[in-house]
């Protein structure tokens, strides 16, 4: 169903509409996360690929595990789960589309718009991530943060994302 439903892919992006970054300037980058695999290193990450079959169960009403979880699909489950579990306020309304941007700037792919989109260094981008080869502080991964005293390379996405959220305190 998923692999080739561009109905489905087209839900998925609108899921990363925010106030301060067109989309549809994306749609190279968008299409190579949703081609990218999502694999966990640490083991508590697969729970970050399992939101992204959540994800396919709210757009299907089935559970399709026809194809693997995609870096699109994990991207903008976690940047749902952060709004909806942690962050909600309804003075700021839904903003799940900002964290979702946050991460991919975070990553170092927010220079890839479409016109000036590198498939080669988009793909070295999601490889260094999913190696968890990126920097301590997590520079290079979906969460950069000031503490020295981490190494986000060795923990879990969520452990991450709250370090984050705390130290921002948006």
């Amino acid at each position: 169903m998923t692999g080739q439903d561009p109905g489905y892919f087209t839900w998925l992006i609108k899921q990363t509409k925010c106030r301060t970054i067109n989309f549809n300037d994306y749609t190279k980058l968008l299409n190579t996360l949703h081609h990218t695999e999502f694999y966990s290193v640490i083991p508590m990450d697969q729970n970050r690929e399992e939101d992204g079959y959540e994800l396919r169960f709210r757009y299907y009403g089935v559970d399709d595990r026809g194809f693997p979880c995609s870096v699109l699909e994990m991207m903008v489950a976690l940047a749902n789960r952060m709004e909806t579990d942690i962050m909600a306020d309804s003075d700021f309304g839904n903003r799940s589309g900002e964290w979702f941007w946050k991460m991919i700037f975070s990553l170092g792919l927010g220079g890839m718009l479409d016109s000036c989109f590198d498939q080669e260094e988009t793909d070295f981008i999601l490889n260094r991530f999913l190696e968890r080869k990126y920097e301590p502080n997590g520079r290079g991964g979906l969460f950069t943060i000031k503490r020295p005293d981490i190494n986000m390379r060795k923990a879990e996405i969520w452990y991450q994302m709250n370090w984050y959220l705390t130290e921002t305190q948006l």
